[in-house]
This record gives C-alpha cells, structure tokens and sequence, in this order.
C-alpha cells in the first residue's frame, strides 16, 4: 500500500454528528486498529521466541501454511477482486484521468504478459538459472513492498485523524523507510550463497562490506533523523498522534523487515502479520463500497428479493471474503499442485516449477497493483476508504 492522504476528503462535517466524526477517526475500532496494523507483532514475536525454538521451525511452517490459507492468500485475493473490477472503465473509460488509466493497463495487462512471456522463454530456453532471476525480483519487490505498506497506514491513519504531516516530514519518513528497506535487502544478500525455493536452485547476489558498512550507517542515521522530525511534528503541537499509524509504520521497517532476519522463526509468522495489516485496509474499503450501492438504499421490487433485503449486504460481503478465500487457495495451492502432478517438464527445474511460478507471478503481481490501487489520485480510494461509516 502506497498511500498518500494529505488532501483526501473524510465524509461529512464533523460539527453535524460527532459521534460519526469520532467513528471516522478509526478504520474499525481502536483496539482493532492497533492489533490488525502492527500492535499484535508486540505481543506475538516476544511469545514465539519463548515458544518456538529454531529446531521447532517445521511445526511452525506447517501451521503458518494452514494460517496462509485464511490470511496470506486472501489479502493477494482481494487485491485482484478490487483492481479488475470494472476494469474497462479504469482502463479504457473517461472517470479516471489518462495517466491512471495507463497505470492500470499497464499493471493490468502488460506486467502479467510480461511475467508469463518471461517464465515461456526461461522454459523454453531450459535455464533454470533465468527462471531463477524473477526470485530476485520478488525478494528486491517484496521488501520495498512492505517498507511503502507501513508507510501508507500511516498516512491512512493521519488521515483519519486529520492530523497531516507536511511534504517535508513525509519526504524524511519515506527516505527512511527505503534507506531501510535497502539495509535489509544488502543483508539478505551480503554473501555469494545459493539456496532452495520449490526445489529450483536460488543465488543471491554478493555486496562488498564497504556497500554494507554504508547503507547499515545511513539506516542509523536516517532512523535517528526520522525519531527528531516525528517529535518535533508532534510534540506540544495539539496534533493527535496517529499512535496505531506510527506503530504500523515502526513495526514494520524495524521489526518485520530487520529484526525479523535475526531469527528464521520470525520470518514464519511475519508475512501473516503483513496481510493481516493489509487486509484491515480492505475489509474497510469493501464494507463501504457495499454500503454506498443504490440497492442499499432503494426499496426491493419482488417477494424474493424483499425477503433477501435484510441480508444482501452481508451476502455479499460473504461472496467477496469466499471468493478470495478460494482464489487464493487456487492460486497458491490447487492450480500450482494440480499442474505439477500431471505435467512433465525437465527435472533440472526442479520438482515444483508450477509452484514456483505462480509464488513468483502472484508477488510481483502484487505489488504492481498495489502501487496503482492505493493511491490519493484514485478517485475509487479516495470515495471508499474514507467513507463515512
């Protein structure tokens, strides 16, 4: 999520009902907020690493798998149920202005092809070792993926609480995470080490420790310089400190993206508490697209549909929590395990190349929608995920 609120607008004035403006200043609830965008990393890392010693790594995948199913994969799920909806409009229609339009044709259309046409030539070439780049791909993607999803729950919760940050201060909190986000990146890769993903052998790619030294030293610093402009943004301003915003976004660079690296158990249970954050975001957005349809509003014309008026809206919400449930178990699991067990390809690709494939597609993918989705041009993000409530 790459979102940027200063001038979003929040619903109604909030002089003509404060108890919907306090609604307003959370996504769900106070509680809530602060658990779904990172305050659960607080309580949950300090008891995995009490109660999942590394030898105990193998239960821990196993049941992080079976957490997947019902958190990760929905979150990627959804994030295809909201960009092509409507596609054609988005695309091709005139709402939305011509540079968004050419953003969503070109992560709607041309990145997939791209990616499909990519994984075809690496097949049809037979090097596993090309096939192998697009991991380096997701690994360089992923990462900035996450540092700019910290960041934009903050600006969400800014929003909410309609105390904005100026251009500078978002410049400093921006620059820090990606200075982080490459500190995290140089560590992933500080040495030439090849390692396994579905059975296709992976290199990493190897930084000299002088390139090391002075990216750790610019994430000190930067982190340092980022501590002082949050202080002075806030301190004695009678601002209302986003503290579930800010929590996302420190837990997420700091937690998730570096500490998370010191212990292989951690890097487990952190992409679950991503999409969790993730997810948060969308179950807002969705309910209030729903509750902003005509049918909401108008009164049902026959007996059948009078009798369904009372749960359509829940009906839906229902088929699109189901529909991402299954697309994401398709996509990750059913597809990729239904491909490998009855196509025959080189063994020098491993035994799960479909597998493989599909991980790699749907995180580059991914990120490639998020960056056209969650922006505060789109006129769709801008309507429902500050919607009254």
């Amino acid at each position: 999520m790459t979102m940027d609120t200063t001038h979003l607008a929040l619903g109604e004035s909030d002089s003509a009902d404060p108890q919907a403006a306090k609604r307003r200043e959370w996504l769900f609830h106070p509680i809530v907020d602060f658990l779904g965008l990172g305050g659960a990393t607080l309580i949950l890392l300090p008891i995995f690493a009490l109660l999942y010693p590394p030898e105990a790594k193998n239960q821990l995948l196993f049941a992080m798998l079976v957490v997947a199913n019902f958190v990760n994969h929905p979150h990627f799920a959804h994030s295809y149920q909201i960009f092509y909806r409507d596609f054609r409009e988005k695309a091709f229609g005139e709402a939305y202005p011509l540079w968004l339009r050419r953003r969503y044709l070109f992560a709607g259309v041309i990145v997939p092809i791209g990616l499909i046409a990519y994984f075809a030539l690496s097949f049809a070439l037979e090097s596993p070792r090309w096939m192998s780049l697009t991991y380096n791909l997701m690994g360089f993607l992923v990462g900035w993926h996450y540092v700019k999803q910290g960041y934009g729950m903050l600006m969400v919760d800014c929003a909410l609480k309609k105390s904005f940050l100026n251009d500078r201060e978002k410049w400093v909190l921006r620059a820090n995470g990606y200075v982080t986000w490459a500190f995290t990146w140089t560590l992933a890769n500080r040495y030439v080490e090849s390692h396994d993903y579905f059975g296709l052998e992976i290199f990493v790619l190897s930084v000299p420790d002088e390139i090391a030294y002075l990216i750790g030293a610019m994430t000190l610093g930067f982190s340092l310089f980022t501590v002082v402009t949050l202080a002075r943004a806030y301190w004695g301003t009678g601002k209302k400190v986003p503290i579930n915003g800010l929590t996302a976004y420190l837990v997420t660079l700091y937690l998730w993206m570096i500490f998370a690296r010191i212990d292989p158990v951690f890097l487990l249970v952190v992409p679950a508490l991503h999409s969790l954050q993730y997810l948060l975001v969308v179950w807002r957005f969705q309910l209030n697209v729903e509750k902003g349809k005509p049918d909401s509003m108008e009164a049902p014309a026959s007996p059948w549909a009078r009798l369904l008026a009372p749960h359509r809206f829940a009906l839906r919400l229902t088929l699109f929590l189901a529909v991402g449930l299954t697309a994401g178990f398709l996509g990750f699991f059913g597809l990729p395990t239904l491909l490998d067990s009855t196509l025959t390809y080189q063994a020098a690709f491993g035994p799960a190349l479909f597998f493989f494939t599909f991980w790699i597609f749907i995180n580059v993918h991914h990120y490639c929608l998020d960056n056209v989705m969650w922006r505060r041009e789109n006129p769709e993000t801008s309507k429902y995920l500050f919607a009254s409530k």
